[in-house]
């Protein structure tokens, strides 16, 4: 049972199930930048470590008994569009109630080393939410959120 005395960082401490990862483009379009049914993990260490897992669900490959690294570009190009994750630190801004990410390891080497905001709301005790209200996508910023609930 989460205790009102608790902070931001104890709160987001432990795992954590993707439930959705939705976006909202300027018009107020809903979209779903990992498919209708994403999902991931999200692992919040007490030491200051994170790691997220996201995938789009339906994901398959033509030929699965063949180790993935011998598999033709054409092959892995879709499933690396249809997969991110990332490890690194992380740190709480408890009066802003924003988590910032440090990206050390991850699918995409142009994030390693860089710092991503998240905004943190806990709408129950048992889910988390995440959102970046300015996540730039190819023409136009987007607020885009993560619900995650606790595993």
């Amino acid at each position: 049972m989460t205790r009102s005395t608790e902070t931001v960082r104890e709160r987001l401490i432990g795992g954590w199930e993707l439930v959705s990862f939705t976006g909202k483009t300027p018009s107020g379009r809903v979209f779903h930048p990992m498919g209708e049914h994403a999902g991931g993990l999200l692992l919040y260490t007490d030491n200051g470590l994170v790691g997220v897992n996201l995938t789009e669900v339906d994901r398959s490959r033509p030929d699965p008994d063949t180790r993935i690294g011998l598999q033709d570009d054409a092959t892995l190009g879709p499933l690396a569009r249809t997969y991110m994750a990332y490890s690194g630190t992380f740190t709480v801004d408890e009066t802003t109630r924003v988590v910032t990410h440090n990206f050390d390891l991850c699918f995409d080497p142009a994030l390693v080393g860089t710092l991503q905001e998240r905004h943190v709301a806990f709408p129950d005790p048992h889910h988390l939410e995440l959102s970046v209200p300015d996540f730039a996508l190819d023409n136009f910023s987007s607020t885009v959120s993560l619900l995650w609930h606790r595993v």
